[in-house]
């Protein structure tokens, strides 16, 4: 019998040509949202230190707006999510942006969403990459091996590129590499995370639609 793969971990991931006045627009919107004070003190600007609002700029809004192809070929074509039964919306997007030579991120995950995703606008020489962690390692992972197989990682790495679209399950840990390059050079990008909601009596993934929610002050006595 053959070894067979379970419960695989997936990216998906596109080069996108964004459109030069959507690109310029998107750039616009990060110069304007940003504190900058933060940037220079810590180096990075991340979903703690941005607005998590993003998507409801109008100049972002129409960046996603050429992202959509890609999400309907992750969802649609290659996971074959049901769009008759699922609704899929982003509920958080924000600014990611690095120095050349700052600290890597740290290993971390995105509590509540379903998919996350992060799109690059500016890449600089020696920008770091994205790196995914395996969710459970095994005793096995440590033992040597004569070549790497998808059986065999530990981790696996997405470079940086610019217009790149990285889309991956919110519960896999991941993090920023480095940025290696020298000079003023920053990478500058944008992520969000993905809910989604489905039809509880006839799916049990996702989370319910909000007709089938009760608040809990109302079953209280």
């Amino acid at each position: 019998m053959p070894t067979e793969t379970w419960f695989p971990i997936f990216v998906f991931y596109e080069d996108i040509e964004f459109s030069p006045e959507v690109k310029k627009g998107a750039v616009e919107a990060i110069e304007e949202h940003i504190e900058w004070e933060v940037f220079e003190t810590r180096g990075a600007i991340t979903a703690s230190t941005a607005t998590n609002r993003f998507h409801h700029d109008p100049r972002i809004r129409d960046l996603i707006a050429e992202m959509q192809p890609g999400f309907e070929k992750c969802f649609y074509e290659d996971l074959k999510i049901d769009p008759e039964k699922v609704r899929i919306f982003i509920g958080r997007c924000w600014p990611v942006i690095q120095i050349n030579n700052g600290d890597s991120g740290i290993k971390h995950f995105h509590r509540g969403g379903t998919f996350s995703c992060v799109v690059y606008l500016d890449v600089p020489d020696g920008a770091g990459s994205l790196e995914f962690f395996k969710p459970t390692n095994l005793v096995c992972d440590g033992l040597p091996k004569k070549e790497l197989t998808p059986l065999t990682f530990t981790s696996a790495n997405y470079p940086a590129k610019e217009g790149r679209m990285v889309l991956f399950p919110s519960e896999i840990e991941h993090r920023r590499m480095r940025n290696k390059g020298e000079g003023e050079g920053k990478r500058l990008a944008i992520a969000m995370d993905i809910y989604t909601s489905s039809e509880i009596d006839h799916y049990e993934a996702g989370r319910p639609h909000l007709e089938y929610c009760i608040p809990l002050s109302e079953l209280s006595k």
